[in-house]
């Protein structure tokens, strides 16, 4: 996996990581292995890295953990508004959060930045989860010879209209992303690691990915659950 990383990111060290929406890794055993991951990544690809947090969730145990651990706890919930530094690769760790603040991430930082050599890396739940109807391109070949299949009726639009596709900064980005699944890498036989890392994986935006991007049109206001959950 880190010499994957390393590829990506053209083996620089100086590596800047932001994390979201760790959870609670004073009591809570998933989100020690969230943060057990992420702190042997930083050590793997950037020694001495220190990793920037927030969770509004964290208490006194939790800061005084990611403080021995060198973590730099973030002092205000800026509801992802982030803005990541140019010229400086990142690696941005979301583990499990919602898509408001995905879309709050990639929104605040949205331009061709984020497909500059080295890029953003997310490191997050698969974002084509979250965009309803989204099939991801494949360059699987299909088989030479398939059973043959009654194909389904299809029910009928009443209004004979073309179901509508709302704009957002997933649609913009998601369809043009690298994507390396946690799962395609080789297993490990940590306790907890399948719940802790579920539907992860690391995507980026290439050059020729950030060249299909639509970066002129206004984008969306990010939409929060009307509950005031954050992460």
């Amino acid at each position: 996996m880190v010499d994957r990383l390393r590829a990506i990111y053209c083996s620089t060290t100086d590596l800047a990581i932001l994390c979201l929406g760790l959870g609670k890794p004073f009591a809570d055993r998933t989100a020690k292995i969230q943060l057990a991951f992420i702190l042997e990544l930083a050590a793997a690809l950037a020694p001495g890295s220190v990793i920037h947090t927030f969770d509004p969730v964290f208490d006194d145990g939790d800061r005084r953990v990611l403080a021995a651990l060198n973590c730099a706890v973030i002092p205000e919930n800026l509801r992802g508004a982030h803005v990541l530094a140019p010229d400086v690769p990142h690696l941005v760790y979301m583990p499990h959060c919602s898509k408001a603040l995905y879309e709050s991430v990639l929104s605040t930082n949205f331009s061709p930045r984020l497909g500059a050599s080295p890029p953003v890396v997310l490191l997050g739940n698969d974002l084509g989860e979250y965009i309803p109807g989204f099939v991801r391109q494949t360059t699987t070949e299909p088989a030479e010879e398939e059973e043959f299949t009654k194909p389904k009726k299809k029910r009928r639009n009443r209004n004979n209209a073309p179901p509508e596709v709302k704009d957002s900064v997933l649609r913009r980005l998601v369809p043009h992303f690298e994507l390396l699944m946690l799962s395609e890498l080789p297993e490990t036989n940590l306790p907890g690691f399948a719940r802790a890392f579920l539907s992860m994986g690391f995507q980026w935006l290439t050059p020729e990915g950030a060249a299909k991007v639509d970066w002129d049109t206004a984008l969306p206001e990010v939409e929060w659950p009307e509950d005031g959950e954050v992460v």
